[in-house]
C-alpha cells in the first residue's frame, strides 16, 4: 500500500507524497462543505475554492473536490453523491466549481476559504491548520476560533448585551452541556456571530425557543 490515488475514473492523480501535503487539509474542507450547505444560500451557481500561502503552490484538485462533496452529501443524503461523481452532479445542478489564489495578506500562514454564492447573495467560511490541528477560523467574513468536528450552534445577533446569557440559559435548563464557545462581532455593524459546541445536537423543540429569544436574527444546528 502506496498511499496513491491513480488511475481513478474522473479522479486527480496524486503520488504519496502529493497526498501527504495535501492530506491535512481534506478533513477541513469537508467541514467547510458541510457548512456551507448549512448556511450558505440555497440552489447556488458558484463554489469557489481559495487558496492562501504555501498550500496554494501544491495539487490541491482533490481537496477543492472534498469541499464540493460534503456540500452536495448534505443536500443528497441518498448516498449518490461520492468525490469521483460529484463534479459531475454539480454541473446537472448548474453549480460551478472554481479554484483560485488568494494574493492578498492574511493572518494566517496557510488559508483555506470557501464561498457559496447565488447571484449577489454569498457566504464565506475559511480555516487553516494551527500546529497539526484543522481550525474553522472564519464564517461570514467574521473571526472565529473553533473546532472541525463535533455538535455546533451557530447564531447570528444583535451585538448587545444579554443575547449570550439567555442562549446559556436556555441551554441549560434543557440539560445542554457547553463544550466550547467563541465569539465574534461586526462593531461597525451592530451585529455578532455566537458559536456554541454542544455535547449533544439540538431538538427542534430548542431550536424554535432559540430563535424566539430576542436579538438573535438566526440559529442554526450544524453536526459536523
Amino acid at each position: 500500500v502506496t498511499g496513491e490515488i491513480r488511475n481513478a475514473i474522473n479522479m486527480p492523480s496524486l503520488d504519496a507524497a502529493a497526498l501527504a501535503a495535501v492530506g491535512p487539509y481534506l478533513d477541513l474542507a469537508r467541514a467547510l462543505g458541510k457548512l456551507l450547505a448549512k448556511l450558505g444560500p440555497d440552489n447556488p451557481d458558484s463554489l469557489r475554492v481559495s487558496y492562501h500561502g504555501p498550500i496554494s503552490k501544491k495539487d490541491t484538485g482533490l481537496v477543492s473536490r472534498s469541499v464540493l462533496t460534503a456540500l452536495l452529501e448534505a443536500s443528497r443524503p441518498d448516498g449518490q453523491v461520492n468525490i469521483v461523481n460529484a463534479p459531475a452532479i454539480a454541473s446537472q445542478l448548474g453549480l460551478d466549481l472554481v479554484e483560485s489564489v488568494i494574493n492578498a495578506k492574511t493572518e494566517y500562514n496557510e488559508l483555506l476559504v470557501a464561498e457559496l454564492s447565488k447571484g449577489d447573495e454569498r457566504y464565506r467560511v475559511a480555516g487553516t491548520i494551527i500546529g497539526r490541528s484543522p481550525r474553522i477560523v472564519e464564517m461570514d467574513r467574521l473571526y472565529v476560533d473553533t473546532n472541525i468536528s463535533g455538535n455546533f450552534l451557530i447564531v447570528r445577533n444583535d451585538d448587545r448585551p444579554g443575547i449570550v446569557g439567555a442562549l446559556g440559559t436556555l441551554l441549560g435548563n434543557a440539560n445542554q452541556n457547553i463544550a466550547n464557545l467563541s465569539l465574534a462581532r461586526n462593531k461597525s455593524l451592530g451585529v455578532a456571530l455566537t458559536i456554541i459546541e454542544l455535547d449533544d445536537p439540538l431538538s427542534a423543540e430548542l431550536m424554535t425557543a432559540i430563535r424566539a429569544i430576542p436579538g438573535v436574527l438566526s440559529a442554526t444546528g450544524v453536526t459536523l
